[in-house]
């Protein structure tokens, strides 16, 4: 959502419908109530299955990187912060796995 909207949003505090919210990116999806607890289980068990310590280096790096103005400092910061995750086990993991074509077994290391 651009900042404009948002500043109007939390500004003017005008609801919005689901639709709206999902098309500016307030929400990452809209489904219908009787299968919310089903898709939403389905969102958690796919977080489920990556390593615990490369979400939180993948937020980190989001949030680092999204408060840069320059797109070419960002970018930098960005392959800075990648390369440091390679180094973990579960860098390590992860290509290996991939390369094997198997299912990786995270460490959170």
């Amino acid at each position: 959502m651009g900042e404009k909207r948002a500043f109007e949003l939390i500004v003017l505090g005008d609801n919005v419908s689901a639709v709206t919210a999902e098309r500016i990116g307030l929400v990452n999806r809209v489904v219908p109530e009787a299968d919310l607890d089903r898709v939403a289980e389905e969102i958690a068990k796919k977080f489920l299955t990556k390593s615990s310590l490369g979400l939180r280096l993948v937020r980190e790096a989001l949030y680092q990187c999204a408060s840069l103005s320059e797109y070419k400092v960002a970018l930098q910061k960005a392959t800075e912060l990648g390369i440091e995750s390679w180094k973990t086990e579960d860098g390590q993991e992860g290509l290996k796995a991939y390369l094997e074509k198997r299912a990786p077994v995270w460490k959170n290391k």
